[in-house]
């Protein structure tokens, strides 16, 4: 399940506006990739290196994209996200 998944289903299901879901599921997928790392550490599998390589953008991101998001209205996110969805399905059907 990825994050489009977890929005996606705290929309339809839950009754969330779109940017407490996105909100909610980035928060999700901050935790889960923080104690997956941190599992991964005590077996010696992970390069601090390039795990900092790896996290510094996508924190980045995720604090642009948060910020983005707060600026613009709700029906464009909305929209964003549908466009997402469908050009994800596009991915996986072509």
């Amino acid at each position: 399940m990825d994050a489009l998944d977890v929005t996606g289903l705290l929309v339809l299901w839950m009754g969330y506006g779109h940017r407490e879901a996105t909100g909610t599921s980035l928060a999700a997928i901050a935790v889960i990739g923080a104690l997956a790392a941190a599992g991964h550490a005590l077996y010696g599998n992970v390069d601090l290196g390039k795990g900092l390589l790896v996290a510094a953008p996508a924190i980045g991101g995720v604090l642009a994209g948060t910020s983005l998001q707060q600026r613009i209205s709700e029906r464009a996110v909305a929209a964003a996200f549908v466009v997402l969805l469908l050009a994800s399905a596009a991915v996986l059907v072509f």
